[in-house]
This record gives C-alpha cells, structure tokens and sequence, in this order.
C-alpha cells in the first residue's frame, strides 16, 4: 500500500503513485474479458483470505510488470 502524499508546490492536492494504484485500472478493464465484474490481485487476497470467496482465474500479463499476476474473482452471492 502506498500513502498519498503531496506532488509539487503549485496545489495542495493529495496524490497517489505507485504499483498499486497503476494496477487497479487495469484489473477493472479486465472484468470485461474474464467476464467477472469483480477482479483482485494476489495480494489483495491474501489480505481477504476467510473473509471474501473467490475463485482463481489464472495469471495474466498486465502492462507495464514483468511478470503474470496473479488474478482472483469475487464470487458475489444471489
């Protein structure tokens, strides 16, 4: 996780920069291919373990990492 912090001098505006923050588009934007409408990475689940089902769906090549991330889906009950 990465805390927000202040960019520059010009506005006093809190901004938020880091891998998590460049990830999360890019899980939303794959709901539509894997046909999930909610999609988390390996280390949100390892945060949720117990609290939230989810079925995992495989590794995926994201923009911008080296390697396949790991991808979960929210099964969200009826």
């Amino acid at each position: 996780m990465v805390p927000p912090r202040r960019i520059g001098n010009a506005r006093a505006t809190d901004t938020c920069i880091g891998d998590t923050v460049n990830l999360a588009p890019r899980l939303e934007a794959h709901t539509k291919t894997a046909r999930w409408p909610i999609l988390i990475d390996d280390q949100t689940h390892a945060a949720l373990v117990g609290w939230v089902p989810v079925l995992a769906i495989g590794g995926v090549q994201f923009k911008g990492k080296g390697a396949e991330v790991p991808v979960f889906a929210v099964v969200v009950g009826d």
